[in-house]
This record gives structure tokens, C-alpha cells and sequence, in this order.
């Protein structure tokens, strides 16, 4: 476009300040879907060391957490925990048997 422009003249100045006014909206555009996208990547990665530490140190946040919090924190805490202890004893049944056959 810009060899248009200025070394053809095969496009007129208002068309190519129009044009050129379009890439620099796509470009602003891209820019900040960018910048979102890394907001977004950063918010994830908080969320997952916070869950990491939440889960990791249960009995200190469980102390800092309040009566609502420790109502959520205990659906999250029990129904994984839950599902892990199972797996561990089906784990344990299941290396017991193969020992013994």
C-alpha cells in the first residue's frame, strides 16, 4: 500500500490515509487481544499457585479462612479428597492381591 502510495500513485491520499488508518485500528486491535490474553494467562497462573497453596498448607488456610470460606473450602477439600483416598485403597487392594496370587 504504501508503495502505492508513494512510489506508483496508483492510490490517492485519502484512500491511503483511509487504508492506512484501518491497519492501524487491526493492529491496536491485535495489540490489545494480546495484552488480554496475557492478563488472562497471568489471572490462571495466580489461581493455580493459589489453589496449590491452599491445598498444600490446608490447616494454615483453613485458620485464615472465614465461616463461608470454610464451607467452600470444604466441598473442594473433601470431594478431592475423597476421590484420592478411594484411589489410594483401590491402589493398596489391588497391589495386595497381585502380591498374594
Amino acid at each position: 500500500m504504501v508503495d502505492a502510495f508513494l512510489r506508483e500513485r496508483s492510490i490517492d491520499k485519502p484512500t491511503y490515509k483511509e487504508q492506512l488508518d484501518l491497519f492501524n485500528e487491526e493492529i491496536a486491535l491485535a495489540e490489545l487481544e494480546i495484552h488480554e490474553t496475557r492478563i488472562n494467562e497471568m489471572d490462571l497462573e495466580e489461581a493455580l499457585n493459589f489453589a496449590t497453596s491452599a491445598l498444600s498448607n490446608a490447616a494454615e488456610f483453613w485458620i485464615q479462612c472465614s465461616p463461608e470460606q470454610k464451607s467452600d473450602f470444604k466441598r473442594v477439600l473433601f470431594s478431592k479428597m475423597v476421590w484420592y483416598l478411594m484411589a489410594r485403597v483401590a491402589s493398596n487392594i489391588l497391589c495386595k492381591r497381585s502380591s498374594v496370587v
